[in-house]
């Protein structure tokens, strides 16, 4: 068969010239196709990846660099005696095998290497079972294996090599990126000495089909299949040479990622990838679309699921609709969300091939070339098809010098052929374009990529005496299910709930036994049973087969409404927790973490490190969510759709769910709830990316923004890093008043501190609107303070309890402002953001003894004002800006703070107000603000400010009523007076909130009760471990006492807030 090149590759690339003769000849091997290219293009780029600061490239060089260093290492561990020397000619070089879930630059450049060194490389899927895995390295009679180290990993080879019948083989740890991308290397270029030229029929790659219940198959690929392969792009219709594409979900295990090994060479693709590191990145929605956006990635590649989910975001959406071109494969994309993204103006492109026959679909077509669905074959593709009644065909590819699948299992006119069991469908109007209808064989493709063969699963359940018959349904989903007749003696009707029960459980043994050695895509959960109704018989073919596309016909009804309800109906063999205390929850959720990995993890250890993936994460999430709807429907509601991802160990989502069991739960909160969630969704979009070229510190000294310098934590903020010899210049960000930077000395001089340290150079006053862009200074000023601050200590904040979430939107914004400050700063690590936040945060927190320093994922725990509200959507936000960025946050939740020096508090706040009218509560202005000083280089991102030393309130609430002359009585009787006061009062509203202030927080009064584990209204008890840690001075706060008491009491009487009894000052 001759067919000349449809697209010339690299006619527009200045950094890259193609291998045209040797690709013409296909006389050389791949890692001679690498030598060539790697001479000639030497400036051109394989990689490029986002380290979070600026996108950096990997050349050609580097990487033959890199596979060099790989194959000397393979080399020198398996042993020189066996280097490709030993087998010059031979079409069976040894195989080395390869399991690890490395980062793809590294695992790229092994496999390289793998070649190098004149091996067959065998990659093997981490989704194996262990069964699975001996099976193919007894098969493929491997020499060797390459691991890489993560718990889930390890465990997977050693219960494989335990199973495993033949002779143990040695296993080798598989290399890090430094390892092959050393940062002292030399320049002089790695030799590697024991290459020899041998056959192009030697075998390269050894792939694997995906597996069932039988055991995957070995699909055997030679250097000459290869140097075909890296032909696509020239049969296409798109040149590739320069372009970006977004490869950061592809695993090197997977057909597409050993594809582009071949194109790298023979199109100049540029591959984007995520940056290396160990443990490697996991891929989710979010992490490849930031990916895939930072990296500028003209095209990218992706399962439906995540492409699926980019379709909910508009955001996401307008940025697709920029790129050339979103390819998806490995499953169906739903058409809904194909037609809506097409509308969009997104470019969706399919890609289809197998394991046993490559790619088959013109890669890649013309942008608009076709409906979005329908592909068209190749042109170095035979294909002929077999038509079927209904309308579909299957294919058939037949075999030529350019294009030859690796299975043959028919003839078509005497030539050699592969039956492929893929169904098509033709386009209606236009000849040549066709559409994936499904497999004659019935593989079902999950959303997820995932396939599963259902034959030997249904052939295996059929041998259970229970069971007459089974069909597995779950194309397009993200998880497999299957429809059981049972055998005549045992068919019921599946209404019955208690019978249906009765008979999965009779049936369990046998699906246990699958699902051992089936993949993890491919198990069966109990709930994911259907039974036939008697009503419903399957039908059957002449030869007692089962008709499954009238039965997954007939069933649709039941299938749809298993998945709608399936969040109802995980895991019911997992019992609840005995009591809804935090160890009983724990208990539980490791019961059911453990259940689903079918390992033993530790409750502080990642559960994603330890193997989960999406799919088992939501088996987690709908066990957990089920027994809580079965203990309280509400319940449920509380928690976000991603909490398994938001707190990924037994500790986290422990804590987790007893908060949301143990708050308030009503309509007003669920919508308070859904409010907080938008405000964090809606500022935590778009960040600026960092400044090409970054700047070291032009000093050692720090150059600190603090806004809200004139209320009491700000001043003493102030004037302790104005004191600080560490601390090079102040900028004092607050918001424009008329008396300008007196309010600062007037707010220095009431609470008794030196205003002369505002008189020194070190200290910059400015006014500004902190929801305005530029912070709404004099632009100069904004450049000047973004350029050289190190350290931003966000305090202001409006504080007023009565007011909504809605009316704190301004500072929410000012936040955002301040972050994008941060990010884009010239200097090589961006400003440290500390914000100051509030125990108010916590105030639904459920927990024995002190609040840990910890992030709070659960909305509900500050649901109640608005003000608390606020501080909670600041710190998410803070929280998912620091993994999404470079940011580096530091979130302090500051107790109650008491009076400065001179005993001064703000009347507007809780205590004072209280106090008029009752009681209160904690540590001095003056040292919290020389603690927050030290705590803005905190390693830790979240800290606790409050006074070390807890005193009884007795000591402090007595002398008060006693100098007062007020009664001490219960809250909830004090609460009644207050409510009682508003009814009976006389005046007007002004005349009795002048009289008696703490009206105007009656709701905030209202809003909270007694718990003897909290403080006096109910403020939950901090924990200040890591505080201690990191700021020494927070354990020199001396003891609240009587004469601290006596202090804020002449504070409020100077200011007129208090009246003296007898005009007298309270005496210790």
């Amino acid at each position: 068969m001759t067919v000349s090149f449809s697209c010339i590759q690299g006619a527009n690339c200045a950094t890259f010239s193609p291998p045209t003769e040797y690709l013409q000849n296909r006389s050389r091997t791949i890692p001679e196709l690498y030598d060539w290219t790697v001479e000639h293009n030497p400036e051109h780029p394989v990689f490029v990846y986002h380290d979070g600061t600026q996108c950096k490239s990997i050349l050609g060089p580097q990487v033959l660099q890199a596979a060099k260093r790989a194959a000397n290492i393979i080399v020198e561990r398996v042993g020189a005696q066996r280097t490709a020397g030993d087998f010059e000619l031979s079409s069976t070089p040894p195989v080395v095998a390869v399991l690890a879930a490395t980062e793809t630059i590294t695992h790229f450049c092994f496999t390289l290497g793998v070649l190098y060194a004149g091996y067959t490389v065998f990659p093997l899927s981490t989704r194996n079972s262990p069964a699975a895995v001996a099976h193919l390295l007894s098969k493929s009679s491997a020499c060797c294996i390459f691991t890489s180290n993560e718990p889930a990993i390890q465990a997977l080879v050693g219960n494989a090599l335990q199973d495993k019948q033949s002779e143990l083989i040695p296993v080798h740890s598989m290399p890090v990126f430094s390892d092959l991308f050393p940062q002292n290397a030399s320049s002089e270029p790695v030799e590697f000495l024991h290459r020899r030229r041998y056959d192009l029929s030697a075998t390269a790659v050894i792939s694997h089909s995906s597996g069932s219940t039988a055991f995957p198959k070995m699909i055997v690929w030679s250097h000459l299949d290869f140097m075909q392969t890296a032909l696509t792009p020239w049969y296409g219709e798109v040149d590739l040479a320069g372009v970006v594409m977004g490869f950061h979900s592809i695993p090197m295990f997977h057909g597409l990622g050993l594809l582009h090994l071949l194109l790298v060479p023979s199109c100049g693709v540029i591959l984007a990838t995520f940056p290396p590191s160990s443990p490697a990145a996991i891929p989710t929605p979010e992490s490849v679309f930031d990916g895939i956006k930072k990296t500028q990635s003209a095209i990218a590649i992706a399962v439906p699921a995540f492409i699926e989910a980019w379709s909910r975001d508009p955001e996401k959406v307008a940025l697709l609709k920029q790129m050339s071109g979103l390819i998806y494969g490995g499953g169906p994309l739903s058409k809904s969300v194909g037609d809506m993204l097409t509308a969009e103006g997104v470019t969706i492109l399919p890609n289809y091939g197998s394991t046993e026959a490559g790619v088959m679909n013109t890669y890649l077509p013309r942008p608009g070339a076709a409906d979005w669905e329908y592909f068209t074959f190749s042109v170095v593709c035979q294909p002929e098809f077999i038509p079927y009644d209904d309308g579909t065909y299957e294919l058939v590819l037949v075999s030529n010098d350019l294009h030859c699948s690796k299975i043959i299992n028919t003839k078509v006119r005497g030539c050699d052929a592969y039956l492929t069991g893929d169904l098509l469908q033709p386009h209606p109007d236009k000849p040549g374009y066709w559409r994936v209808f499904g497999r004659a064989d019935d593989q079902i493709m999950l959303a997820n990529g995932e396939k599963t063969n259902p034959g030997p699963i249904e052939n295996a359940l059929a041998r259970d005496p229970h069971v007459k018959a089974a069909v597995m349904f779950g194309r397009g989903r993200l998880q497999n299910g299957v429809i059981i007749e049972p055998a005549p003696e045992h068919a019921f009707d599946p209404n019955d709930t208690s019978r249906l029960q009765s008979f999965r459980e009779t049936i369990w043994p046998s699906v246990e036994r699958i699902n051992e050695t089936a993949p993890q895509h491919s198990r069966l959960f109990k709930e994911m049973i259907l039974v036939a109704s008697p009503s419903k018989p399957f039908q059957y073919t002449a030869k007692g087969t089962s008709r499954r596309a009238i039965i997954l016909s007939q069933y649709a009804e039941e299938i749809d409404a298993l998945y709608d309800s399936v969040d109802d109906t995980m895991q019911k063999d997992v019992s609840p927790p005995a009591s809804w205390d935090l160890e009983s929850i724990a208990e539980f959720v490791e019961r059911t973490i453990n259940g689903v990995l079918r390992v033993s993890v530790t409750r502080d250890a990642d559960i994603f490190v330890h193997g989960c993936d999406s799919l088992q994460a939501t088996w987690i999430r709908n066990t957990i969510l089920r027994v809580l709807r079965e203990y309280d429907p509400n319940i449920a509601k509380r928690l976000a759709p991603n909490f398994v991802f938001e707190a990924p160990s037994i500790a986290r989502l422990s804590r987790a769910v007893h908060t949301a069991v143990h708050s308030a739960q009503d309509p007003e909160v669920a919508n308070k709830v859904v409010a907080m969630q938008r405000m964090v969704e809606h500022y935590t979009r778009a960040y600026p990316g960092r400044p090409s070229v970054l700047k070291s510190r032009a000093s050692k000294r720090d150059t600190v923004l603090v806004t809200g310098t004139t209320g009491a934590i700000g001043c003493n903020i102030l004037a302790h890093l104005l004191s600080d010899e560490t601390v090079e210049r102040v900028y004092a960000l607050n918001r424009v008043s008329e008396a300008g930077a007196v309010r600062q000395r007037d707010a220095f001089s009431r609470r008794g501190l030196d205003e002369n340290l505002l008189r020194g150079e070190k200290f910059v006053y400015v006014e500004g609107d902190m929801g305005l862009p530029g912070l709404g200074i004099d632009p100069s000023l904004f450049v000047k303070i973004r350029n050289t601050a190190t350290h931003i200590i966000h305090n202001a904040w409006r504080v007023d309890f009565n007011l909504a979430l809605s009316s704190f939107e301004n500072n929410i914004q000012g936040l955002r402002n301040l972050i994008d400050l941060s990010l884009e700063s010239p200097l090589t690590t961006p400003p440290r953001l500390l914000f100051v936040s509030s125990v108010g945060v916590l105030r639904h927190v459920s927990v024995l003894g002190e609040a840990a320093e910890e992030p709070v994922e659960d909305p509900s725990s500050a649901v109640g004002s608005g003000y608390t509200e606020s501080k909670w959507v600041a710190e998410r936000i803070l929280h998912l800006s620091g993994q999404a960025s470079e940011l580096r946050p530091v979130v302090v939740r500051v107790g109650q703070v008491c009076g400065d020096r001179r005993g001064y508090w703000n009347e507007r706040e809780w205590f004072p107000s209280l106090v008029k009218s009752a009681t209160v509560s904690w540590i001095p202005a003056y040292d919290a603000g020389q603690v927050l000083g030290q705590m803005r280089d905190s390693i830790h991102p979240v800290l606790h400010l409050a006074h070390p030393r807890r005193v009884s309130w007795n000591s402090v609430i007595t002398p008060i009523a006693e100098h007062l002359g007020v009664p001490l009585v219960t809250y909830e009787e004090w609460v009644s007076a207050l409510q009682q006061s508003v009814t009976e009062g006389t005046g007007s509203e002004v005349e009795r909130l002048r009289e008696n202030p703490a009206l105007r927080l009656l709701a905030f009064f209202r809003s909270y009760k007694v718990d003897e584990d909290k403080e006096p209204l109910g403020v939950t008890k901090l924990a200040i471990v890591k505080a201690s840690e990191v700021a020494p001075a927070l354990q020199l706060v001396p003891e609240t006492s009587v004469g601290s008491v006596r202090a804020w009491l002449d504070a409020w009487r100077d200011s007129g807030f208090l009246l003296s009894p007898g005009n007298h000052k309270m005496k210790a």
